[in-house]
C-alpha cells in the first residue's frame, strides 16, 4: 500500500506593515447653552507606512451630536466613523455639530482604532473640554431726544438734549455683570448723564466726547442711559453706540447702532443804517448799510433792498458788484451769511432841498433752507434827519465808502522846504542865526534847538520844492515832486482821491493843478507829461486851503505819481503839500473803507472832534486811519491825537492820547511820512522826490488803533501851542 503524501503546510500571514494612527480636537473656546457649535476632530497616519483603515468612536458630555455625514449616530451624544485607507502623513478631518445642553462645561472624547499595528498607542485618544458661559442676546438703540428739539425732532443750534440709550436683555440666560456700553457723540458737548439734564456721569467715565458706562445685572430687562448734550454743530449731532459683555451673544447685528439728529436751521438776518458823516442839503452823502446774520445757522439768499424820501440814490463808478440802482432805490444780492457774520453796503444819495431825508432799509434771507424767526429786525429807518446847508468850509464830508477784499494806501510829498542855499535861518531876534543849515534841518528827525525851534518852518524863507525841472504854464507857481505808489499784484484801483494843500488863500489859488505819472522812478521831462486837473471841491480855513478831486480814471496801477503847480507862498512859516489815496481790492483781507474830504484848523487852545462811521470791526478789529494834517511842526509839543471807538451797544474803548515810534502822544503832527510808526522819507529813502526825513510842515501817517467790534468811533484833536490843518483822512476797519 503505498504511502499517503504528507499534507501541505499552511502558510504563516505575513503582518501587516506598522502605522502610528492619532487623533486631534480643535473647536471653540467657549459655548453658549442652548447654542449650535462645532468642533473638528482630525485622525492623522504619521506613518511610516499607509494606513489600510481606521475607526473613529465619538463620545460627547453636555450636548447632543447633529448630523455626521459618513458615521453612524449610536445613540444622542455617542456615534463611530468608518475612516479608510490614509497614505503615510496624512490626515482626514471630521467635521462634528453639535447643541449644548450643560450649564458648566461640555466635552469631547474622540478614540481611534487602526487596523494596522500602531506601535503608538498613547495618541490614540483625546478630549477636548471647553466652558459654557452664559447666553443672552443683547441689542442697543437710540431714541428720539428730547429738550431744546423742535416739533420735526431737529435739535435746535446750542441747545441743550438729552439722547436715549436703551440696552436691552433679550435673555435667556444669567444676568450681564462686566459689560459695557460705548457711547460716541459728534457735533456736541457732553454735560452729563441722568434725568433731568444732570452734570454727573452716574457711573460712566467720559474720555473727549465718549462715554463708557458700565451695565448692570440684566435679566431679560432693559437699561436707559440718558446722555445729555449741548449741541455745537450747525447741521446735525451724530450718535454711535456699541454694547458688550462677557456672555456669549448669538446675535451681534443689534450689538451698535447710530443715529443723525439733524440740527434746525435757524438763521437771523438784521439790518442798520446810519450815516456816514452829513448829509449835505442841496448835496450828497453817503449811507452806510449794515447786513448782518445774527445766526447762529447760515443764512442764503440774503437781499437788501434800500429807499430814501428827500434824496435819491445814484450809482457811481465805485458802486458794490453785488447791487443796482433803480428809480432812485438800492437792490443788493448779497448772497449768503454764516452765522455772526455783516457785510456793509454804501449807498451814495443825492440830496435835494429838503427839510428832511428819512432812509429805509429791509433785508431778507431764504426761509426755506433757514428760518429767521425774529422779523423786527429786518427793518430799519434812520431820519428824518434834516441835513445842512453845503457851506464848503463845512466838516469832514464822506466822498467814498466800500467793502471789500482789499485796502487803502496814502502816499505823497511836500511842496515847500527849506532853500537848500539858504544856510542862515533867522534867529528870534530877527539876526542870521549860523548854528543849522537847510540840509541839517530837513534831513533830521532830532528837534534843534537855538534860541528857537529850527526844526519848525517858523524860522525859515521857505520855498517851493521843484524836483522835476519842468518849466509850467506862465502863472502857474513852479514846484513839482513825486511819490511812489506801491500796489500788490493783481490787485485792481476802485478809487482815487487827490489832495493839495498850501497856506494860500482860497481866493487866490487857483484849483487847477499839474498831475503826472509814470513806472516806478519816472521823473517828467516835459510839460507834456501832465494833465490839468480840476478840483471838485476846495476847501478854506484861517488863511490855507485844500483841493479835492477824484483821479479813479488816471490812476491805474504802481507808478511814481507827480503832482506840480499848487498854488501857495513863499515866505517864513509857509506850508505846501499833496496826498494821494488809493482804495483797492485784491490780496486776501477784506476791510470797511471810507474816505473823508475836510479841511479844518486846530489852533492853539482850541480842539476839534469828528464823528466817524461805516465799519464793523470784529471782537480783535483794528481801524487803521490815514491822515493828511498840514502845518504840524517838529519840535512844538503839546498836540494831541486821541482815537475812541465805540460798539452798537454805545461802549468806547480808547481815548487816551495816541502815539507810536515816530509820532510821540504830545506832538504827532511833527513834519512826518510815516506808516505805522515806520518813517518813510529821508535817510536813503527813494520812493520820494525829493525824500525828506521833516517835510517842515507836511504829516501823511497812519496811525493804527485797536478797535474791538467797533461800528463808530470819535477822533479828537487838541493843541495848546502849535496850529495845524486836518485835512482828508481814510478809515480803513478790519473786517
Amino acid at each position: 500500500t503505498p504511502t499517503p503524501p504528507a499534507p501541505t503546510p499552511t502558510p504563516t500571514p505575513t503582518p501587516d506593515p506598522d502605522t502610528d494612527i492619532r487623533v486631534a480636537i480643535a473647536g471653540p473656546s467657549a459655548v453658549a447653552n442652548g447654542q449650535p457649535d462645532t468642533f473638528s476632530v482630525s485622525v492623522i497616519n504619521d506613518g511610516p507606512n499607509t494606513s489600510p483603515g481606521a475607526t473613529l468612536d465619538l463620545d460627547l458630555t453636555g450636548g447632543t451630536l447633529g448630523s455626521l455625514p459618513g458615521c453612524s449616530l449610536t445613540s444622542a451624544t455617542t456615534a463611530t466613523c468608518d475612516i479608510g485607507s490614509q497614505p503615510n502623513l496624512s490626515s482626514v478631518d471630521v467635521q462634528v455639530p453639535f447643541l449644548v445642553t450643560a450649564n458648566n462645561s461640555l466635552s469631547l472624547t474622540a478614540t481611534v482604532t487602526g487596523q494596522a499595528p500602531d506601535p503608538d498607542l498613547t495618541n490614540n485618544v483625546a478630549t477636548e473640554t471647553v466652558p459654557v458661559l452664559p447666553f443672552a442676546d443683547l441689542s442697543i438703540a437710540i431714541d428720539d431726544p428730547t429738550g431744546d428739539v423742535n416739533a420735526d425732532g431737529e435739535a435746535l443750534p446750542g441747545g441743550a438734549i438729552t439722547i436715549p440709550v436703551v440696552i436691552d436683555n433679550l435673555g435667556p440666560d444669567r444676568p450681564i455683570t462686566t459689560g459695557v456700553a460705548t457711547i460716541t457723540i459728534t457735533g456736541a458737548t457732553v454735560t452729563g448723564v441722568g434725568p433731568g439734564g444732570g452734570g454727573g456721569l452716574a457711573g460712566c467715565t467720559l474720555d473727549g466726547n465718549t462715554l463708557t458706562c458700565p451695565l448692570e445685572a440684566l435679566v431679560n430687562a432693559s437699561r436707559i442711559i440718558l446722555v445729555n448734550v449741548i449741541v455745537t454743530d450747525l447741521d446735525q449731532v451724530t450718535v454711535d453706540v456699541s454694547v458688550t459683555a462677557d456672555i456669549i451673544d448669538p446675535v451681534s447685528a443689534n450689538n451698535t447702532d447710530s443715529r443723525v439728529i439733524p440740527v434746525a436751521q435757524i438763521a437771523d438776518v438784521a439790518v442798520d443804517i446810519e450815516p456816514v458823516g452829513d448829509l449835505v442839503r442841496n448835496g450828497s452823502g453817503i449811507i452806510a448799510v449794515a447786513v448782518r446774520n445774527d445766526g447762529p445757522s447760515p443764512a442764503s439768499g440774503v437781499a437788501m433792498t434800500l429807499s430814501t424820501v428827500g434824496a435819491t440814490v445814484v450809482p457811481t463808478t465805485h458802486d458794490d458788484p453785488r447791487c443796482s440802482v433803480a428809480a432812485g432805490a438800492l437792490s443788493c444780492d448779497i448772497g449768503g451769511l454764516i452765522g455772526g457774520e455783516s457785510t456793509t453796503i454804501y449807498a451814495s444819495l443825492a440830496i435835494g432841498d429838503v427839510a428832511n431825508v428819512t432812509s429805509t432799509a429791509t433785508v431778507t434771507s431764504d426761509t426755506t433752507v433757514a428760518e429767521d424767526p425774529d422779523t423786527t429786525n429786518n427793518t430799519d429807518v434812520t431820519g428824518p434827519t434834516n441835513p445842512p446847508f453845503d457851506t464848503v468850509d463845512g466838516g469832514p464830508e464822506p466822498v467814498f465808502g466800500l467793502e471789500l477784499t482789499g485796502d487803502a494806501t496814502t502816499v505823497g510829498n511836500t511842496l515847500l522846504s527849506c532853500g537848500a542855499d539858504d544856510a542862515n535861518p533867522i534867529d528870534a531876534n530877527g539876526l542870521p542865526d549860523p548854528g543849522f543849515t537847510c540840509d541839517q534841518i530837513r534831513s533830521s528827525r532830532e528837534v534843534l534847538v537855538g534860541d528857537f525851534n529850527y526844526s519848525a518852518n517858523n524860522r525859515w524863507d521857505m520855498r517851493f520844492v521843484d524836483a522835476d525841472g519842468v518849466d509850467l504854464p506862465a502863472g502857474m507857481a513852479e514846484n513839482s515832486s513825486g511819490a511812489d505808489l506801491v500796489l500788490p499784484a493783481g490787485a485792481q484801483v476802485e478809487f482815487a482821491a487827490l489832495t493839495w494843500s498850501a497856506s494860500t488863500d482860497r481866493s487866490v489859488a487857483s484849483p487847477t493843478v499839474k498831475f503826472g505819472s509814470g513806472p516806478i522812478g519816472f521823473v517828467p521831462t516835459s510839460i507834456d507829461e501832465y494833465i490839468d486837473v480840476t478840483a471838485s471841491n476846495v476847501r478854506s480855513s484861517n488863511g490855507a486851503y485844500q483841493g479835492y478831486a477824484d483821479v479813479t480814471s488816471v490812476v491805474s496801477s504802481s507808478g511814481t505819481y507827480w503832482l506840480a503847480g499848487v498854488d501857495g507862498a513863499e515866505a517864513m512859516n509857509e506850508y505846501a503839500g499833496w496826498s494821494l489815496t488809493v482804495v483797492w481790492s485784491g490780496g486776501t483781507e477784506s476791510h470797511n473803507i471810507v474816505l473823508f474830504d475836510g479841511f479844518e484848523m486846530v489852533d492853539a487852545g482850541t480842539s476839534l472832534s469828528i464823528d466817524v462811521g461805516g465799519f464793523a470791526t470784529p471782537a480783535t478789529g483794528v481801524i487803521d486811519i490815514g491822515m493828511t494834517v498840514n502845518e504840524g511842526d517838529l519840535g512844538f509839543v503839546d498836540d494831541q491825537f486821541a482815537v475812541t471807538t465805540i460798539d452798537a451797544d454805545g461802549n468806547e474803548t480808547g481815548g487816551g492820547a495816541y502815539s507810536d515810534a515816530v509820532n510821540p502822544a504830545d506832538d504827532p503832527f511833527n513834519s512826518t511820512l510815516s506808516w505805522r510808526g515806520q518813517l518813510l522819507s529821508g535817510g536813503g529813502d527813494t520812493t520820494h522826490v525829493p525824500s525828506y526825513a521833516n517835510t517842515l510842515g507836511l504829516d501823511i501817517d497812519t496811525f493804527q488803533v485797536s478797535a474791538p467790534s467797533a461800528t463808530a468811533g470819535r477822533l479828537d484833536f487838541t493843541t495848546t501851542f502849535d496850529s495845524y490843518f486836518v485835512g482828508s483822512f481814510v478809515i480803513i476797519g478790519s473786517r
